[in-house]
């Protein structure tokens, strides 16, 4: 009896083993137009296994033929293949962003929104918008540090990212104490909440009366 562990290890397993036996035979048929039409053949069986029968398939069959065959074939392929040094080349390396987030608590999307918002004209409209943002960074730094914090912290921090083009004081900018911010927070969860048991309830209700009709 012969163990799968005392095969040969199969190139490509999803082919199965009857049709690496079939290409090891193809490399020994001497006559070319022989091997060509067993070439064909064979592509045409690993279409069938795969369920790669389309045409703009077939160019992955052929490749994968010549990697079972270690690229030993002297046949007429239908379509160029790449050499088996292409294939063994790294890709090259891809360059590393160096665009570093000033504070990861924040995430960089806040800064962006920041730097958006120090370029608009509106000074009524962009300390609205500032506000808004404030309110929800001091969310975001007492989650990350799990600790209180200090509003002009806030503030300093807004100044930074925006390279001192938003300079607010408190005065200016309306901080909410961080228990209602959660509150508020958790309101508009439990909202949503209610919102989807709602939906689900209206569809339940719906697929019941139409399986009364």
């Amino acid at each position: 009896m012969e163990y799968n562990t005392q095969r040969e290890k199969l190139i490509l397993p999803e082919y199965g083993r009857n049709i690496q036996k079939l290409v090891n035979v193809l490399k020994t048929i001497e006559d070319r137009e022989k091997r060509n039409e067993m070439a064909k053949y064979i592509v045409h069986l690993m279409g069938n296994i795969t369920n790669k029968t389309h045409t703009n398939q077939r160019h992955k069959l052929w490749f994968h033929l010549a990697m079972m065959a270690n690229f030993e074939l002297d046949i007429d392929y239908p379509y160029p293949l790449p050499s088996p040094e292409e294939l063994s080349k790294k890709p090259p390396k891809l360059p590393y962003k160096k665009n570093k987030i000033m504070f990861p608590y924040y995430g960089k999307n806040i800064e962006n929104l920041l730097n958006t918002i120090a370029e608009m004209e509106d000074e009524n409209y962009k300390r609205f918008l500032t506000e808004i943002t404030a309110n929800h960074m001091k969310k975001l730094y007492a989650t990350w540090n799990k600790a209180q914090v200090n509003d002009n912290i806030i503030l300093e921090d807004i100044k930074k990212i925006t390279g001192g083009k938003l300079n607010y004081t408190l005065n200016e900018i309306k901080l909410l104490p961080l228990r209602d911010l959660i509150k508020n927070n958790n309101n508009n969860n439990n909202k949503r909440r209610q919102q989807q048991n709602n939906n689900n309830n209206n569809n339940n209700n719906r697929n019941n009366n139409n399986g009364r009709r």
